[in-house]
């Protein structure tokens, strides 16, 4: 559990092993989100928020350019499905872990922290300071890469920041 007293749910912790530590994943994404305990009024965990298939990802990604949403050329669908998901509309502060495939050729898991400068103060306080324990827990992330506007989110600054470490 975070300082914050924000715990991650065993659900979420699976789903993340059963699909990024294995070989030929079905899933390629998954978004988690900070939501509130019911039975503990004040208290909040971290559980997941979307999973999205990787024979889903066409078929999202039409819907969404038919709503105006523009794939940028240089990246995969699955990172433009997720960047539209994360910036849409008024989202609030999420997570999110991705394969993303480096110039070489490898592979890396990437945990995305998506926390808009426009969100409320508490929300952004909230995922700046689970982020570390959900880092913990998603054992295998290889980078941390936190955004906060579109810029930060672009595929490119992804691949810097994974080519760079």
């Amino acid at each position: 559990m975070t300082l914050s007293g924000i715990a991650v749910t065993d659900d979420a912790v699976q789903e993340y092993l059963n699909n990024f530590q294995k070989a030929g994943s079905s899933l390629a994404f998954i978004i988690y989100d900070i939501v509130n305990v019911p039975e503990k009024p004040k208290a909040h965990r971290i559980d997941i928020f979307q999973k999205v298939a990787r024979a889903e990802v066409a078929d999202l990604l039409a819907e969404a350019e038919a709503e105006g949403f523009k794939k940028l050329s240089e990246e995969p669908e699955d990172y433009a499905l997720l960047r539209h998901i994360l910036t849409k509309g008024e989202q609030p502060p999420r997570y999110a872990t991705i394969i993303v495939t480096r110039p070489d050729k490898s592979t890396k898991i990437v945990l995305l922290t998506w926390c808009s400068n426009n969100a409320p103060v508490k929300k952004r306080m909230l995922i700046s300071s689970s982020k570390d324990e959900l880092r913990k827990k998603l054992n295998g992330v290889h980078y941390l890469i936190q955004a906060s506007d579109e810029d930060d989110l672009s595929y490119a600054e992804v691949l810097k920041a994974v080519k760079s470490l």
